[in-house]
């Protein structure tokens, strides 16, 4: 690792993770539905999703995810890096994705460097995490730029006590993202705060991956303009007429069950459809069993171990900042205010960790109370024939149609 990043944040995990844990999707739309599903969990209610032609970067194009959510704080932007780590695994709200993996696999099948811009509460957090920079400095471990600004005034918010540390490691963040991302100088780059509303988050992905037989790109953008498609997929012979293995428009016709969120793809909005009302004479079936049951008391006993742990790394977080502050607060090491602010983060994100896992804990409680149902419904599809076959929606997310779309 090397030293000239060692006050930067990092993901304490080898560079390689990086291409290893994009290989997860098989499928390009199912990345690319990552970060869909991220906008819904934030309750967003519009998300817009364009390109922007910069020939500065491979492949021509930088593919850009805006939505009006609710924004991240900068504690939990710093999560992005703890990967398998996610706070809706522990929250009481019926959130799609659970283990805090889908932004960074979905987004890396796609393209080699993602820029995250994300505004909460008058606060606007950058985050860097790019192959390209940790290739071309010979960094072995994840190092993750990820400064904080006031969006008012375009300010720096400092975490680090020490203001001239704070100050090194600000600008160590700032030279890496005029280097390594789309804006040279800080006005372009703080100014992309400006295109969130009152809160939200702005993802590009650019320096996107080529095919293997030939100099292309995997997702192509120009042979029609309101689209993204897949380049020359091939389909099987009975998924001719399913066109949502190769337009994403139509993919994210169908994604959800129960549409909440509007899309816009290249500023024309995606036209949901509701299998439901698609199909002629349908009939809903309605099944329960006991394992389900059986089930929801194993997740409410789980639930129950996890907050204990949770309290347990709580008071654990709690004893290290206090230990450290009385040991060295009057004999000040080099680093002293480093440490002591990663310490009290650790004891904050613990607290958040608590209160989360009290919630689900409660969430769970209900469920055992009222064990959930299978709803089928079946129907003849007479507007399409030839896309038959089983649609399995889980939280209100397309998972399956015939074969799994989203591997």
């Amino acid at each position: 690792m090397s030293k000239k990043y060692v006050s930067l944040n990092r993901a304490n995990l080898n560079t390689d993770y990086l291409h290893t844990n994009s290989t997860t999707h098989q499928f390009l739309f199912g990345a690319l539905a990552e970060l869909v599903d991220n906008s819904r969990d934030a309750e967003a209610n519009n998300l817009r999703i364009y390109t922007d032609r910069n020939t500065s970067f491979r492949g021509n194009y930088i593919l850009n995810f805006l939505d009006d959510g609710t924004g991240m704080s900068p504690a939990e932007t710093a999560d992005i890096i703890r990967f398998g780590k996610s706070f809706k695994r522990s929250s009481d709200k019926n959130y799609i994705g659970q283990y805090g993996n889908g932004l960074k696999s979905g987004s890396m099948r796609i393209g080699n460097d993602l820029l995250i811009f994300t505004k909460k509460d008058n606060q606007g957090t950058i985050l860097l995490i790019s192959e390209t920079f940790l290739r071309s400095e010979r960094i072995d471990e994840i190092v993750v730029p990820i400064p904080t600004f006031d969006c008012r005034t375009k300010q720096p918010i400092f975490e680090i006590e020490d203001e001239v540390l704070a100050r090194e490691k600000h600008y160590q963040e700032l030279q890496i993202l005029f280097k390594y991302s789309p804006f040279k100088n800080f006005d372009s780059l703080v100014s992309q705060f400006d295109k969130i509303e009152k809160s939200g988050t702005l993802v590009m992905i650019y320096n996107l991956k080529y095919r293997l037989r030939d100099e292309q790109t995997e997702l192509d953008f120009e042979t029609n303009k309101e689209d993204i498609l897949i380049r020359d997929q091939e389909v099987e012979f009975d998924r001719i007429s399913q066109f949502e293995h190769q337009s994403f428009r139509a993919y994210l016709s169908i994604l959800y069950y129960n549409p909440r969120m509007k899309i816009y793809i290249q500023n024309k909005k995606v036209h949901t459809k509701l299998l439901e009302r698609e199909l002629y004479m349908p009939r809903l079936l309605k099944y329960s069993s006991s394992k389900f049951k059986n089930r929801a008391k194993q997740e409410k006993e789980a639930a129950e171990m996890e907050l204990t742990k949770a309290k347990n790394e709580l008071r654990e977080a709690a004893s290290a900042v206090a230990d450290y502050t009385s040991r060295y607060e009057n004999n000040q090491p080099p680093d002293y205010y480093i440490v002591r602010t990663k310490l009290r983060r650790n004891k904050e994100n613990a607290e958040r960790d608590v209160a989360q896992k009290e919630k689900l804990l409660q969430k769970r409680i209900r469920e055992v109370k009222e064990p959930k149902e299978l709803q089928l419904i079946f129907g003849v599809n007479i507007h399409n024939r030839d896309a038959d076959g089983l649609f399995i929606y889980n939280s209100s997310q397309h998972l399956c149609c015939e074969c799994s779309l989203r591997k």
